[in-house]
Parts: structure tokens; sequence; C-alpha cells
């Protein structure tokens, strides 16, 4: 391969992924039939019926083709962070190509421009670096889920003492959760007052709904709400010391969860001081071990 050859190979697959990266950040019009079907709430992250704009197609056609061992996708996640399947699929296909060809590329312009062919390495670095590109997005998804649970602990934390004050006030269980969750124009809140109303058109209580939203993105806290809103309007259980407590016990886990994590930064701020001393040690040290040894 020349070197002209090589350099249009790397123009090549510069400008498939400027394109691929255009594709994914404009703007698409979503259809009727998916809009509908979000609107629905179906459990899990709902499939397009017609996969909208190339980014989409790349991951329906995944789910179509691939085998179903890797398609054993975190759906609680997904649902969490509003992605659907075939986004997940197009982003692992996107970065599993671009890995199998990037090191494949560099070899072969490193081979025109230095003459010294090495088919061996280029070989395995295509093959890691294609692994990785699959692994990276889902670990990325997995990631943030675990932030926006977080940001949903501390958001239900708010949102059971609002409830509380709501219902202390005289207003049954299932208006005080309507209330709130329209007070506060967030994401989460807009999230539970959209499942509290679809709960309602359908003829369901409540905590069915918030139980439902639950089950979709595996929040045990939500669903522990769920139930104490339940045995208030089935048994007639005490509501209001049952949400204190579960505020109480919602702040005291992200009190818990924080001081976790400063701890860890801590750890890991303690290792390269811990270095830079063993290194400040080792060059005062040294003149004096040469002159002792003789070596200077």
């Amino acid at each position: 391969m020349t070197a002209t050859q090589a350099l249009l190979l790397a123009g090549g697959a510069v400008g498939l992924g400027l394109w691929a990266c255009l594709v994914a950040l404009t703007p698409r019009q979503v259809s009727l039939r998916s809009a509908l079907a979000f609107l629905e709430a179906a459990p899990g992250p709902v499939e397009p019926a017609e996969a909208v704009g190339g980014f989409e197609r790349i991951g329906h056609w995944g789910l179509q083709h691939l085998p179903s061992s890797l398609l054993q996708l975190p759906e609680a996640d997904l649902c969490l962070l509003n992605l659907t399947r075939s986004q997940l699929i197009a982003r692992q296909l996107v970065g599993a190509t671009l890995g199998l060809i990037a090191p494949a590329l560099a070899g072969a312009v490193s081979a025109s421009l230095t003459g010294l062919a090495s088919p061996a390495w280029p070989v395995i670095a295509s093959m890691i670096a294609a692994i990785l590109g699959w692994w990276l997005p889902l670990a990325h998804v997995k990631r943030q889920a675990a932030e926006q649970r977080r940001c949903w602990t501390m958001a239900l934390a708010c949102y059971t003492d609002l409830v509380a004050l709501e219902r202390a006030s005289g207003s049954g269980s299932s208006q005080a959760l309507e209330t709130v969750a329209h007070l506060m124009p967030t994401p989460i809140f807009w999230r539970i007052a959209r499942q509290l109303d679809l709960a309602r058109w359908s003829g369901q209580p409540s905590w069915s709904g918030l139980h439902q939203l639950a089950d979709q993105i595996d929040l045990v806290d939500l669903a522990d709400l769920a139930d104490i809103i339940r045995l208030a309007d089935t048994e007639g259980a005490a509501v209001a010391k049952g949400l204190a407590a579960k505020s109480r016990s919602l702040r005291e886990a992200q009190q818990a969860a924080d001081q976790a994590a400063g701890n860890a930064r801590n750890e890991q701020l303690s290792l390269p001081v811990s270095i830079l001393g063993i290194v400040f040690l080792a060059i005062l040290i040294t003149p004096a071990l040469l002159t002792m040894l003789g070596w200077s």
C-alpha cells in the first residue's frame, strides 16, 4: 500500500466518523406512532415501530441480526435514562466498528511511512479496541443510571416531605401525590406526575402507578413510598408517621452515600501524595547512596 492510498483510507475513516457524529447530533423528527406509543407508558423503553434517522436504523438492524447473547441489556437503566434498546445497540455497533477500523488504518499508515510491515499488532489492537468500543457505551449507561438513581433518592426525600405536608393540610393521599408532583418543573417530578396521571386515566389507584414506575426503573425507594400510600388507602394506616420515617431514612442513606464517596476520593488522593513523597525521598537519598557505593 502506497502512502497516498493510506492517506486516502485515513481521510475516509475520519470523514465516516464525522458523518456518524453529525447524524447522531442532528435533531430528528419523532413519528406520530412513536409518540403515541411513548404516551401509553408500556413497561421498559419503547421501541419505535419505524426507526427514525440513520443512527437508530443501525441499532434497529443490530436488534434484528445480532445474537441474543449480545442483546442482554439493562432494561431498567435504559428506562430510567429514557433510552431505547436501538440507541444503545447503535452506540455499541459504532464504537466496535471504529475500534476495529482505527488500529488497522494506523498500522497501514505506519507501514506505508516506515516501510516496516507488522501484520500482528494491528489485528490484536483491532480486536481489543472493538471489544472496548462495544463495552464502553454499556458501562457508560450503567454509570449514568447509578448517578440518576442518586438524584432520584434526593428528589424522593423532598417529595415525601411535601406529600406529608399536603396530607396534613387535609388532602387525600392520591390528591397529595398529584398536587406535589405537579409543583416542581423538574424531570423527576414530571415523570412521577405523568405516571400518576396515567394511573388516574386508566382507573388505577395512585400507588399502583408508582409501583409500576418503580418496577420499570428498578427503584426500591419509590416502591416503598407506594407501599406507604397503599397501606394508608386500604388499611387506614397512619400515613404521616410512615412518610416522615421514609423521608428520614432517605436522607440518612444519602448522607451515608455522600460520606462514603468522600472517603473514597480521599483515599484516591492519598496515593499520588504517597508516590510524590517516595520520589522526593529517593531524590534526597540517591546522591548520598551513590557516594557511599563509590559510583559518583
